[in-house]
């Protein structure tokens, strides 16, 4: 199965949930709420990742699949015992296609995960916090208080 045979099946698991399953009605209201069209949302090929380790599952018993090219393209995780996870757990899925019209893998020079960001910036507020306490502290000291 080539690259771009195998980023299809995977775009078209992801839009078939969005439009038919449970699992995506949430994510579908979401667009529609926004001014999107189901024609829409079908032309540009949206989709939705469920919140548990289907999609993994699927493509490992998808004909002709590979498991380790979905790994290298950021599709899949594999834990140190060996299981397939998700890498877009219950996430609103935007394809992203190259001037041709093929998708292209997760390779992270295309967007952010805004939630990875939370812990870095929460230790960024205490040591931030710190020094203020510090500078504080030393001013009270300065000022004879």
């Amino acid at each position: 199965m080539s690259f771009v045979k195998k980023m299809q099946l995977v775009n078209n698991i992801y839009q078939n949930i969005l439009l038919n399953y449970e699992d995506g009605q949430d994510a579908y209201d979401y667009l529609i709420s926004r001014g999107f069209t189901e024609e829409t949302i079908e032309l540009f090929g949206y989709g939705r990742s469920v919140k548990d380790n289907a999609i993994a599952k699927s493509l490992m018993n998808a004909e002709g699949a590979n498991i380790e090219d979905f790994v290298a393209w950021g599709i899949v995780n594999v834990t140190p015992d060996g299981e397939a996870t998700d890498f877009f757990k219950g996430r609103l899925m935007i394809p992203i296609e190259d001037e041709n019209g093929n998708l292209l893998p997760n390779d992270d020079k295309y967007g952010i995960f805004y939630s990875d960001l939370i812990p870095v910036l929460i230790k960024a507020i205490q040591d931030q916090q710190q020094i203020i306490d510090a500078m504080d502290a030393r001013i009270k000291i300065l000022e004879g208080k």
